[in-house]
């Protein structure tokens, strides 16, 4: 799954990755913690996350679609649409 996706940003503890497959109907974001930073408590951060953010429905804000476990590191599955960071 990892291997297969596009690398498109990177954060102090985690690497973003653009996902398509036929698993999901439309492409999604990977978002997968740092070897240096794949234990506790960062994968918690993961599980607040996708608890934050999978009931949201608020227009430029993604939402949480799923979290697994990929190679024995937690994969958060966000929801992809196009736009600008806040930083742009």
């Amino acid at each position: 799954m990892i291997s297969e996706s596009n690398l498109i940003g990177e954060g102090q503890n985690s690497l973003i990755y653009l996902h398509k497959s036929k698993e999901y109907p439309d492409p999604v974001i990977l978002k997968v913690l740092k070897d240096d930073h794949n234990f506790y408590p960062h994968t918690a951060e993961l599980l607040n996350e996708i608890d934050l953010t999978k009931k949201l429905n608020i227009k430029g804000v993604r939402s949480s679609i799923e979290i697994k476990e990929v190679d024995q590191k937690q994969v958060l599955i966000l929801e992809y649409f196009e736009g600008k960071t806040i930083k742009q």
